[in-house]
């Protein structure tokens, strides 16, 4: 106990010029291949926490710094989960397609999605991989899961009829409801009050992120970049980290929803993707 606590303090330390231990973890492939990396909101202090000839992607993190990720090195996509310091790598998934892994606000589970039964459906698994149980069981392919922050509620992408739309749905699959179904829309997270939900769309002719309020109603797209892709909204919920291209490249951007102002934060000759925020130790 007394070396878990101290492992804590030094990296509580280490994070210390982050806003309140926020971090940002996100994969990019400046290295030459897709890595996972993290840094502060600021976009100092980049760090790479995984390194081999393989292709590592959609990474989540918890609360409690332990980051969940998709990689093909076993031929396949599968799910894995390493220490913030790139120790403890465990791999979590062993049958069929796994991807979009999701920790439950509470870090005690991840969502994912798997084509394990033929097409994919949504999932729920413990953090060290056991008891993965189906959610949604139907003959359409769901996508992108993530919970609200209440644990109560998942939101998810789906395509049920001509487009992929954004679905809700209680945490054990029941009362599925469609939220928007305009164009094809992606990748839906709920702002940290439970109110608002941001996905990325292209309703508006290009891939845009999209705000609406958690019932569906009032959805307004808020970038301008010609393809913005994979939002995420930051702890205190008032900015939206995202991937949008510039210049042919996918770079990482922050929109302040007070203000409408969007900065870049990465500027790379590399693509840098699917940014997640979180505070650690919170």
């Amino acid at each position: 106990m007394r070396a878990a606590i101290i492992i804590l303090t030094v990296l509580f330390s280490s994070l210390s010029s982050g806003a309140a231990n926020e971090l940002v973890v996100f994969s990019s492939d400046r290295d030459g291949d897709f890595e996972i990396y993290t840094m502060y909101p600021d976009g100092s202090n980049i760090k790479k926490i995984t390194s081999n000839p393989h292709k590592d992607r959609y990474p989540h993190i918890s609360s409690s710094g332990l980051v969940a990720f998709i990689s093909d090195r076993s031929g396949k996509d599968n799910i894995y989960t390493i220490n913030l310091d790139g120790s403890g790598e465990k791999r979590l998934t062993f049958e069929g397609v796994n991807r979009y892994p999701s920790f439950s606000p509470d870090g005690s589970h991840l969502l994912f999605i798997s084509d394990r039964d033929g097409d994919f459906e949504i999932y729920r698994m413990k953090i060290d991989g056991s008891d993965q149980i189906k959610i949604t069981d139907n003959t359409f392919n769901d996508h992108a899961p993530s919970y609200t922050p209440d644990g109560k509620r998942i939101v998810f992408t789906s395509k049920r009829g001509e487009n992929y739309a954004i679905y809700i749905m209680n945490a054990d699959g029941s009362d599925q409801k469609l939220l928007f179904d305009n164009g094809d829309s992606w990748s839906p997270r709920v702002s940290p009050d439970g109110n608002k939900v941001a996905f990325y769309s292209d309703a508006g002719g290009n891939f845009e992120i999209t705000l609406m309020n958690i019932d569906g109603s009032n959805p307004r797209i808020i970038t301008d970049h010609g393809a913005s892709t994979y939002p995420y909204f930051s702890p205190d919920g008032n900015r939206i980290i995202y991937a949008a291209y510039v210049e042919d490249i996918l770079q990482m951007h922050i929109l302040d929803l007070r203000t409408g102002q969007s900065n870049r934060i990465s500027g790379s000759k590399f693509n840098d993707i699917i940014p997640r925020w979180v505070t650690i130790g919170q």
